[in-house]
C-alpha cells in the first residue's frame, strides 16, 4: 500500500526510486513486522492471560509441562500474522497477484490454526480439530491455491502473448512506415530535379521526349540532378521507375545516355505492391502516359502522381517537378 503509493511520485521524486529494490523492501517488511510485535506483543500476551485464553496442556507430554506451561496464553499465530499482514500490505507489490496468492494461502493456514486453538479452548482439551479433518482442510487449501495459480498463469501468458503481437505489429508498422517515408523521399528527390534534356535510347538516337511514363507499362523515365552513384563525374543520370516482381524499383543508369541498358544500380524501395499507377497533369487534366502528342514531349508536366495499393493499403504521391532544374534545349 505505502510501496504503490510512494511509486506514484518516482517520476517526480527521484529518491523514491529506493524504494523499487526488492531487497529494500523486503528489510522494511521484516522491520515492521518486528516493530509492530514488539509493540503489541505484551498488551497481547496480557490481555489472553487477563481473559483466561491459555492454552490447554496434553497430558501425554512431558510432566514439567504440566507445571511450566500452566497458564500459557494461546493464539500467538495471531500476533505473528498481525506483524507480517502489517510488513506486506505496507512494502509488497499489491498489484502483484501473485502476493495476493500467497497472502490468501497465509491467512487460510492461520485461520486453520486459530480454529484449532478455539477449540482447544472451548473444549478445555489439547485434542482441537481432528488430524483427518486437518489434512483434508490443508489439501483444500492447497487445490484452490494451485487452481487461483493457474488462473493467474493463464491470465499473465494471454496478457504477455497480446503485449508480444502488439510490440510486433507496432514493429512492423513502424518499418512499414519509415520504408514508406524513405521511399517518398527518394521518389520526390528525384522528380524534384527533373532535367529537361530529351532522351535517347540505348544506341544513342534521342527519343525526342523528357519524359518517357506510361502507366500500362508501370514505367517513368526521366533524366535527374543527382549525386553520382558512380566514378561518371556527370550529376545527371537517367533515372526510371517500374513496377517489377510486385515491388517498386528505382534504377539509376550510370550517365544520363547509356549506351549499356544493364549498366545501372538498382534498389527495392517498397514490396508488395499490388498495383501502379502512374499519371501526369498537364492543363489541370490527369493523363496516364507522357508525352501525350508531339507539343508536350519537351515539356515538364506540372504534377506527376504515384498511386499504389501495399497490404489492402492505398497510396498516392503527388509530385511537382522543380522548375529551377528544368531548362530549354
Amino acid at each position: 500500500m505505502l510501496y504503490n503509493l510512494l511509486t506514484n511520485y518516482s517520476d517526480t521524486y527521484s529518491f523514491l526510486n529506493f524504494f523499487n529494490f526488492l531487497t529494500v523492501r523486503t528489510g522494511l517488511a521484516v522491520i515492521t513486522a518486528m516493530i509492530i510485535v514488539f509493540l503489541i506483543g505484551d498488551k497481547f500476551i496480557k490481555y489472553f492471560s487477563t481473559k483466561k485464553i491459555t492454552n490447554p496442556i496434553r497430558s501425554d507430554g512431558p510432566e514439567d509441562h504440566l507445571i511450566k506451561k500452566i497458564g500459557t496464553p494461546t493464539m500467538g499465530g495471531v500476533l505473528i500474522l498481525i506483524g507480517l499482514f502489517t510488513g506486506v500490505f505496507l512494502w509488497a507489490d499489491l498489484y502483484n497477484p501473485y502476493n495476493w496468492l500467497l497472502i490468501f494461502i497465509t491467512f487460510s493456514f492461520g485461520v486453520l490454526g486459530a480454529f484449532d486453538d478455539y477449540k482447544k479452548i472451548k473444549n478445555n482439551n489439547s485434542k482441537g480439530i481432528s488430524s483427518k479433518l486437518k489434512l483434508l482442510i490443508q489439501i483444500i487449501i492447497c487445490l484452490i491455491s494451485l487452481v487461483i495459480l493457474s488462473v493467474i498463469l493463464l491470465v499473465t501468458s494471454n496478457i504477455l502473448e497480446s503485449s508480444l503481437e502488439t510490440e510486433r505489429n507496432l514493429s512492423n508498422r513502424l518499418e512499414e512506415s519509415s520504408s514508406l517515408n524513405l521511399s517518398s523521399i527518394i521518389v520526390k528527390r528525384d522528380i524534384r530535379q527533373i532535367i529537361n534534356v530529351p532522351l535517347r535510347d540505348y544506341y544513342g538516337e534521342f527519343l525526342q521526349a523528357t519524359i518517357i511514363g506510361d502507366d500500362v507499362q508501370k514505367k517513368i523515365s526521366f533524366n535527374s540532378k543527382v549525386n553520382s552513384l558512380s566514378n561518371d563525374s556527370s550529376p545527371i543520370k537517367r533515372i526510371e521507375y517500374l513496377l517489377e516482381d510486385n515491388s517498386l524499383v528505382r534504377k539509376q543508369y550510370f550517365s544520363a545516355n547509356p549506351y549499356d541498358s544493364e549498366a545501372y544500380i538498382k534498389l527495392n524501395l517498397l514490396k508488395d505492391i499490388t498495383n501502379l499507377e502512374i499519371s501526369f497533369m498537364h492543363n489541370k487534366r490527369w493523363h496516364n502516359k507522357w508525352p501525350i502528342n508531339k507539343n508536350t514531349e519537351n515539356i515538364i508536366p506540372t504534377l506527376i502522381q504515384f498511386e499504389f495499393v501495399q497490404d489492402n493499403k492505398e497510396y498516392t504521391w503527388i509530385i511537382e517537378p522543380n522548375i529551377d532544374y528544368a531548362y530549354k534545349n
